[in-house]
């Protein structure tokens, strides 16, 4: 039975890797949290877990030697690394410490592709999500780097999607606190806007399909020490909203049709690795009505943002 650390375990993309690894993969998983409660959290919310899953607690990722014990004792056949700083308190933000030296030292390996804006310019910024873009750029160059240098005996893959969509499979403790994407899309019915709103994300990947891809790239030859962009599937916020229509618990809660002008977007060439993973995509329905269920279902739980 193989067995696999997933870092930042609590996370979005994380949680449907380790659903994914464990239920479908048959996979023993070992997750990295900042403390023990988050760990604690994940199997209060997926008691299935119970027995294949276990955590590493790794309070700083920026710390020199952070993860030394960890794969000293842990005696892993595979690594997902998942964990990634992202701050919205700008008032106590390190730029440097909270965004720069986690992923670079921490080699991020799910990564965006690469940016011309300079770390300079992100320090200047005080912008979170400059910040957080720059860093996973300078991640991605760091393990290159790494695994240049140094010819390690393990293969390195990296993933570079584009906007998340899907069910949330982290414990969530509000829908004011829900992560970035579902965000985004939970706005779309939760009142926030009377009429639908002009798009800022060009495509985007069903997070269950890029569970997959992550689980895909372990072992397939043809994506080792590659540079994967996966998913890609167009994406506007009037397709969203039309998938929503098809789902009868929201239909009623929807904005009006924008009038937004489609805009020509750059299009990325991700067919190459989509295919040599074997990825098959989800529909809009299926990723927008699945997405939309869960979320309500945690609405009747917690209640609306």
């Amino acid at each position: 039975m193989p067995k696999t650390l997933v870092t930042g375990a609590n996370g979005f993309v994380a949680a449907s890797i380790i659903d994914a690894l464990i239920l479908q993969y048959g996979h023993t998983v070992t997750g990295s949290v900042r403390t023990l409660s988050k760990g604690e959290q994940i199997i209060a919310t997926h008691p299935e877990y119970a027995g294949k899953l276990d955590f590493v607690v790794v309070s700083d990722y920026a710390k020199e030697g952070t993860w030394d014990k960890t794969f000293q004792e842990g005696n892993f056949d595979y690594v997902i690394h998942t964990a990634a700083p992202l701050l919205d308190n700008l008032e106590n933000t390190d730029f440097v410490k909270h965004y720069l030296e986690p992923s670079v030292h921490g080699r991020v390996f799910s990564s965006d592709s690469w940016l011309p804006v300079t770390i300079d310019d992100a320090i200047k910024a005080q912008h979170p999500y400059i910040s957080y873009c720059v860093a996973k750029a300078e991640s991605e160059k760091a393990i290159w780097k790494f695994v240049k240098e140094e010819k390690p005996v393990f293969s390195v893959t990296n993933l570079l999607p584009c906007l998340i969509f899907g069910p949330p499979l982290q414990p969530v403790q509000s829908l004011k606190k829900i992560n970035y994407s579902n965000d985004v899309f939970y706005s779309l019915f939760n009142g926030t806007y009377e009429v639908t709103p002009d798009t800022s994300f060009p495509s985007y990947i069903d997070v269950r399909d890029l569970a997959t891809a992550h689980i895909l790239s372990l072992t397939t030859p043809a994506v080792f020490n590659q540079r994967l962009a996966v998913g890609g599937a167009q994406y506007s916020s009037q397709l969203a909203v039309d998938s929503l229509k098809k789902v009868p618990e929201v239909a009623s809660r929807l904005p009006k049709d924008g009038s937004e002008v489609p805009k020509k977007f750059v299009i990325t060439d991700v067919e190459k690795w989509n295919e040599a993973l074997g990825l098959k995509l989800r529909t809009a329905e299926e990723t927008f009505g699945d997405a939309a269920r869960k979320i309500l279902e945690l609405e009747k739980i917690l209640g609306g943002k």
